[in-house]
C-alpha cells in the first residue's frame, strides 16, 4: 500500500489548500480527484485559515 504523506505545519497546509484550489480552476470538475463540495469548502474555509495564521501562528 502506497504511503501518502500529510502536511504537518500550517505554512505546509496553506500550501496544499492553494494547490488544491489552483487545481480546482485549471481542471474540469469532472477530472478533479475530490468532488466539488469539497472545493466550495476549500474555497470557504481558506480566507479563514489564512487570516488566523497571519494573525496568530505563521507570522506569513
Amino acid at each position: 500500500m502506497p504511503y501518502r504523506r500529510l502536511p504537518n505545519t500550517d505554512v505546509a497546509r496553506l500550501r496544499a489548500i492553494e494547490a488544491g484550489l489552483e487545481l480546482g480552476k485549471r481542471t474540469a470538475l469532472k477530472k478533479l480527484a475530490f468532488s466539488q463540495q469539497t472545493l466550495e469548502n476549500l474555497q470557504t474555509f481558506y480566507p479563514h485559515f489564512l487570516g488566523v495564521c497571519r494573525t496568530f501562528i505563521c507570522q506569513i
